[in-house]
């Protein structure tokens, strides 16, 4: 009896064995059902809800001014995606952001400055107060007028105003030029192509007879005159005032921030009589708080000299044939160079001042001679200029200087104009009430050209290549001119 019970315990542990091993197969078995589900969930994209909590960080603040004030309606987006978020009517903001490395929180309103933050720049305890700046340059535009600054909505007047930098050239020299086309209703002609020639301008009085008709030029507040109080009937008409230069042409171009052209009545009535064709009111730049700052600036241009391959002209061989078919044809000559071309020689050997061999050759010496007018009268030219200035401030006060040296070379040999300018300027807040100012300028122009009844482009186009420029000694050639109708035959 003993025996079978150690017989059947025996069994009985046999079949709690298999009865733990079946057991342990059906949790594998389930285990292994489910593998296919868990394989089409990744690759289907689908997430645990466990993962997406663990990647994403929430963030909260409060957006005020610079009076503490809430802002509301501020746009709050994360740069780079397309996810964000308004302010509501306290200025509080919460906006969930991914995993992403290096996150930018962008902070917009109409009036204020763009504010870019990272999540490191939250304070470690307490609220995030963001404090955005107001930004008054998009708020208004201010018209400059010389003696004032308005608001463009306050003005009612044709007042044209523009950015210095917008319309800079550094193949000009001075301001002026640059203005050519850019105004409404404003005409600027060049009226000479020389070095250092200022151009004429028409706003308004351009029926005048007896006085000038250039506009009045009006300096951070102070009236310009021209550089010589010299009258224009004096000067051989109009235009050879603008060969010596108007009131702004002492200015470097690089010193300059704004122009503003005031139009018409209601503008330039602040100015008076003298404001009658017109104002042009410019504002020079300005010192900025901070560090000292010093900028070189520099330009070399280069103006290649006019030459015959450029217009269809007669060389000498040309022209002596020329004038031998007017001579047989016997067509009567209207102007004459005495003793000069092929018409002076053929009078001498009329005359019996030369033989008929010393006649063959001396016309065979003036085919050869093919004078170059373009490069006796011309070259090519090389301009610079160069421009030194600092700037900074700090405690209420701001600074700004500049030197400046502008070499313009025409393509007309003995053309030039040389200039050199200075500014310094200081501004200083010495307390609520009392403000001051101090700006220097100064400036030296040299200018070389020809008189307006001198065209060096003229002669060379019009003058024969049959003439000489020199002398067989050397010396320039000069030669008299006559006007008398003949018939040579």
């Amino acid at each position: 009896m003993e025996q079978l019970d150690e017989t059947e315990l025996y069994w009985r542990n046999v079949t709690k064995k298999k009865k733990q091993r079946m057991g342990k197969l059906f949790i594998l078995i389930i285990i292994i059902s489910f593998i296919p589900f868990v394989i089409s969930a990744q690759e289907t994209g689908i997430n645990p809800v466990i993962t997406v909590l663990s990647d994403t960080f929430t963030y909260t603040g409060k957006v005020i001014d610079q009076q503490g004030d809430p802002l509301p309606a501020v746009s709050v987006s994360v740069e780079g995606a397309t996810r964000g978020t308004v302010t509501d009517h306290e200025g509080r903001f919460t906006i969930m952001v991914g995993n992403m490395p290096d996150v930018v929180f962008e902070f917009r309103f109409i009036g204020m400055k763009t504010l870019r933050l990272q999540p490191k720049d939250r304070p470690i305890t307490g609220d995030w107060l963001i404090t955005m700046d107001s930004d008054l340059l998009e708020l208004d535009e201010v018209i400059v007028t010389g003696y004032s600054a308005l608001p463009r909505r306050e003005t009612a007047s044709a007042v044209t105003q523009l950015n210095a930098a917008e319309i800079f050239m550094p193949s000009q020299p001075s301001i002026d030029r640059m203005l050519t086309g850019q105004i409404p209703g404003m005409t600027v002609i060049q009226s000479s192509g020389e070095a250092g020639t200022t151009p004429r301008i028409r706003i308004r009085g351009t029926s005048s007879l007896t006085s000038g008709k250039s506009p009045l030029w009006v300096l951070d507040g102070i009236i310009l005159n021209d550089l010589v109080e010299v009258d224009h009937t004096q000067l051989n008409g109009d235009d050879a005032v603008y060969l010596v230069g108007n009131a702004i042409a002492g200015i470097n171009p690089q010193d300059i921030e704004t122009i503003t052209v005031l139009k018409d009545a209601s503008a330039t009535a602040i100015y008076g009589v003298q404001a009658a064709n017109g104002v042009i009111v410019v504002s020079t730049r300005q010192g900025k708080e901070g560090k000292m700052q010093i900028n070189y600036n520099t330009a070399v241009t280069f103006g290649q000299r006019p030459s015959y391959n450029d217009f269809d002209r007669m060389n000498a061989a040309e022209r002596i044939r020329i004038s031998q078919e007017i001579i047989e044809a016997s067509i009567p000559y209207g102007r004459i160079p005495v003793g000069l071309g092929y018409e002076g020689l053929y009078m001498d050997y009329q005359n019996g001042g030369l033989s008929y061999d010393e006649f063959g050759a001396a016309v065979r010496h003036m085919a050869a001679r093919n004078t170059d007018w373009y490069d006796i009268l011309f070259r090519n030219a090389v301009s610079q200029r160069h421009t030194l200035s600092l700037s900074g401030g700090g405690n209420g006060t701001r600074y700004y200087g500049s030197l400046s040296y502008d070499r313009q070379n025409g393509t007309a040999r003995q053309n030039s104009s040389e200039r050199y300018t200075v500014m310094m300027k200081t501004q200083s807040r010495l307390n609520e009430r009392l403000y001051f100012s101090i700006q220097l300028n100064g400036s030296r122009n040299d200018n070389k050209g020809y008189h307006s009844s001198v065209n060096p482009n003229t002669y060379a186009y019009q003058t024969a290549r049959t003439i000489p420029a020199y002398s067989d000694d050397g010396t320039w050639f000069f030669y008299k001119t006559r006007q008398r109708a003949l018939t040579l035959s």
